[in-house]
């Protein structure tokens, strides 16, 4: 290997991290870029070297286009200057993990055992792989997260065609994770050393992921599908004065119980209702005087436990509170202030300005009963995109409560979607989706079908 090293990528480097990022960004029409997107990338690790400034310019420019819906959020609320350091800042933070990532990739594979062939292509697979668990493990633990940035993952884009997703059902998403890398790996291998065994090894690492294709997958999408209405929360405009909110909800569920006769349960996203119901309790007059008979409404409101402020998931009929379910994990900055960011004072005016944080309790997660025949473990938003489904609930469905109004980037509240989709694949347990937009049952081979809103 040759070449020097310069502050500017290499241009084949700059493809690879465009091709990833347009992966992500628009899974519908180049979901397939995820097979090609190391292509660039590869080729040129075996023909010449590549350094850690390579990896930082992969970062910045993969990073820049994955994380543009959080940027503008954070544009949308900061003043311009503070928005400029926190998205430069965060960007620039993820790419030093593609740097080390480009370092440690090329130091091994060229200081150990360099003349071998074998062992530069192996380098750089364990590397990459590595690398994509540490983006999903480990990226955002600085800012209080259990774990890391799991949008980052090559087989979210895959998602939207299920099919892809079919070999989930005996691959971990780890295995799959390694086939696919493996499979670029080899197939640059192929390119650069036009020896037939790589691209044999490397056809065979796609097979996994084409037989989904050549035998379609059942859906398994339930009768009572058509029981679970997803309602409409109120508009902003409405949720300005506890009273206002209470009575617009109760219009929201009149009116889906009214368009959809058969409904058992209707179904409200998370932040329906912002307001601790404990400093409120004449709303529940509202709601049991108007309450439809023979009907589960579940929605997330707030309260207040221990004088701590919770976001809670309350399942009521007739009006009354049977079961609630208060939210594990909170997401930093917008839910609360992790440590050390508390002295900074600009930090919190950034979402939280007039606000009360949240804190978590130790209540357990309880099973809810929607309807006569289905049952369910309840999760909201970052429990499940931050966390893990508890082992112990076997293969009860979940139902996992999104609020998805943050993000005016149409495409991020399409990843939340496919991330759902990829989890009820990889945990092998129906989900049902309530987000702000739209309610879907997902099954556990990624196939859907949406709720009947109203």
């Amino acid at each position: 290997m040759h070449g020097h090293h310069t502050w500017l990528p290499k241009p084949m480097v700059v493809l690879s991290a465009l091709l990833g990022g347009i992966a992500h960004i628009v899974p519908a029409y180049a979901d397939w870029l995820v097979f090609i997107f190391l292509l660039p990338l590869f080729t040129t690790a075996y023909t010449v070297s590549v350094s850690a400034y390579d990896g930082l310019w992969w970062g910045i420019i993969f990073f820049s286009m994955l994380l543009s819906g959080v940027v503008w959020l954070v544009m949308e609320y900061a003043a311009a200057w503070q928005g400029i350091i926190l998205s430069s800042l965060l960007i620039v933070y993820c790419a030093l993990y593609s740097a080390t990532w480009f370092w440690i990739a090329t130091v091994v594979s060229t200081r150990l055992l360099s003349p071998m062939q074998w062992w530069r292509i192996v380098c750089w697979i364990g590397a990459t792989i590595a690398y994509f668990c540490a983006l999903d493990l480990i990226l955002l633990k600085i800012i209080g997260l259990p774990r890391g940035y799991v949008f980052a993952s090559p087989l979210v884009p895959l998602a939207h065609h299920s099919a892809w997703l079919v070999c989930l059902s005996w691959l971990s998403s780890y295995g799959a994770l390694a086939l696919l890398v493996t499979n670029s790996a080899l197939f640059s291998a192929w390119l650069v050393y036009a020896r037939s065994g790589y691209f044999f090894v490397a056809c065979c690492c796609m097979v996994p992921f084409l037989y989904g294709w050549i035998s379609p997958p059942r859906n398994h999408i339930p009768n009572f599908n058509q029981m679970i209405v997803c309602a409409i929360p109120p508009d902003e405009q409405c949720l300005q004065h506890p009273l206002d909110a209470a009575q617009e909800i109760q219009r929201c569920i009149t009116q889906a119980c009214v368009s959809q006769p058969m409904a058992m349960c209707v179904c409200f996203p998370e932040s329906t209702y912002p307001f601790p119901l404990s400093e409120y309790p004449h709303v529940l007059k509202v709601w049991q005087e108007n309450a439809p008979h023979d009907c589960t409404v579940l929605m997330c409101c707030h309260d207040v436990v221990d004088n701590n402020l919770t976001n809670k998931l309350i399942l009521m009929r007739e009006g009354r509170i049977i079961q609630s379910y208060d939210k594990k994990i909170y997401f930093p900055f917008v839910e609360y202030i992790p440590y050390p960011w508390q002295s900074i004072s600009w930090v919190k005016r950034l979402f939280l300005e007039n606000k009360r944080t949240f804190r978590q309790t130790e209540l357990c997660r309880p099973l809810m009963q929607l309807t006569p025949t289905l049952t369910v473990a309840p999760y909201i938003c970052a429990d499940l995109f931050f966390g893990y489904p508890d082992c112990d609930e076997g293969a009860c469905p979940i139902l996992w409560l999104v609020n998805d109004s943050w993000f005016s980037c149409r495409y991020l509240r399409h990843t939340l979607f496919l991330f759902a989709k990829l989890q009820a694949c990889m945990h092998k347990r129906p989900i049902i989706y309530v987000g702000h937009d739209f309610g879907a049952w997902i099954d556990v081979t990624g196939g859907y079908t949406l709720l009947p809103r109203a």
